[in-house]
């Protein structure tokens, strides 16, 4: 949800967007009228709870992390809506889009809404899951919105009516999956990373399950934590592994791992999505 609106200052120039975790419930007897209706009012209610980021309802929660996983939820749905151009009189300006580079879920579904046409775009993390079972899962997805608009009055269990044959297209499907090539940290780089944590923190780090950000770590402190430990250990750390590792423990797991990589180990296991 954008903030700009809410942060009195027009001269902001930010991305200034909160991704708000929701959990529905679907009831199979309701109407796709209803169920619509009910969904609405859930996205109204969290407006109230919109500056409770996922970030920080993660951290508040606990949950025990996987490096490889999203905690909490691993799918986001989004809509863009495209403005008109900007008048510029007789300067012809011309609007490009930038990549990412990377995804912070597993599943990202954005819609770009132009106003004569609306784009899905799906991005996905090919880790997890192979394209094959994403278009499968993105065509029943579309299938299942024609039925909604074509029968509001519909019950809700019987959606899926058309989806069956989309399903079948996206059998589960074998891809490879790095399995973690390192189960637990060596003493030694756990007592590296924690005297880097020392240092960038200025205090104390008592345990490897000690948190970063809990200590009062933030954004430039990780920028400098990366600097740090690419100095101290010699592996390529990014500024992402501090945010997905932020333990002390987990971070030393992370180096070790890069490291093990980078030497050439390689450890691949099959999994079906």
């Amino acid at each position: 949800m954008a903030e700009q609106a809410s942060m009195d200052n027009p001269h902001l120039i930010a991305h200034a967007v909160n991704t708000v975790p929701l959990r529905s419930h679907i009831d199979p007897q309701a109407t796709v009228a209803r169920h619509m209706a009910n969904t609405r009012g859930n996205v109204v209610d969290s407006l109230e709870n919109q500056f409770l980021t996922f970030g920080t309802l993660v951290q508040a929660l606990r949950l025990p992390r996987d490096p490889s996983r999203t905690p909490l939820v691993c799918l986001t749905f989004n809509i863009d809506k495209l403005t008109s151009p900007f008048d510029f009189g007789p300067v012809k300006v011309e609007s490009i889009a930038a990549p990412g580079s990377h995804i912070g879920f597993e599943l990202m579904i954005n819609v770009v809404d132009s106003g004569a046409d609306a784009v899905l775009v799906c991005d996905f993390n090919s880790d997890l899951y192979a394209e094959r079972s994403v278009r499968g899962w993105i065509e029943a997805y579309l299938l299942i919105l024609d039925d909604m608009l074509a029968d509001p009055a519909a019950l809700v269990a019987a959606l899926p009516r058309r989806v069956a044959a989309a399903a079948d297209s996206a059998a589960p499907v074998k891809t490879s999956v790095p399995a973690p090539a390192v189960q637990a940290a060596a003493a030694d780089t756990i007592a590296i990373v924690t005297r880097v944590y020392e240092e960038i923190l200025d205090r104390s780090v008592d345990s490897p399950d000690d948190n970063f950000f809990d200590l009062g770590g933030h954004s430039l402190m990780a920028a400098k934590l990366v600097t740090r430990l690419k100095a101290q250990t010699g592996v390529d750390v990014r500024l992402r592994d501090v945010f997905e590792h932020q333990t002390v423990a987990t971070m030393a797991t992370c180096v070790e791992r890069k490291r093990w990589l980078a030497g050439g180990g390689s450890v691949q296991e099959e999994v079906e999505i």
